[in-house]
């Protein structure tokens, strides 16, 4: 899969290795622990079909250190392009849980855009673009 094998740093700091790390950094010139997905971690790895890894709430949210876990398949389409599904799974009950999902729910069309670009050497300017939106 060529978004792990040739991703362009310090955008993703990772290893595809079950329990390596994956840690999107979408603020590289913040203060460690907000920057992204740090402290997150790589679930499953199949080349070319799925990626699987834990996930974290934003720096300032009362759950940032509850994962919960997403996977990403990919199929290969006949004109060439790919596929990919998303889920996110891994949500408790509770305080805060609701904003977590529902961010995360608005966020992933973001996040996806910038895997997107890394992916096919696009502009990367998507990737640094505040979200939600100002």
């Amino acid at each position: 899969m060529r978004l792990l094998d040739e991703v362009p740093g310090p955008l993703l700091r990772g290893q595809a290795l079950i329990g390596g790390p994956f840690e999107l950094l979408f603020l590289a010139d913040a203060p460690p622990g907000e920057q992204g997905s740090e402290g997150c971690r790589f679930l499953a790895y199949v080349p070319g079909e799925m990626l699987s890894f834990t996930w974290n709430a934003t720096p300032d949210h009362p759950l940032r250190k509850s994962y919960t876990w997403v996977v990403l398949t990919f199929t290969e389409l006949e004109d060439g392009s790919t596929h990919v599904r998303l889920v996110h799974t891994g949500f408790l009950q509770g305080p805060g849980w609701d904003t977590y999902m529902a961010y995360s729910h608005s966020a992933w069309a973001h996040v996806l855009a910038c895997l997107t670009a890394m992916a096919g050497r696009e502009d990367l300017a998507v990737c640094y673009r505040p979200f939600p939106p100002t």
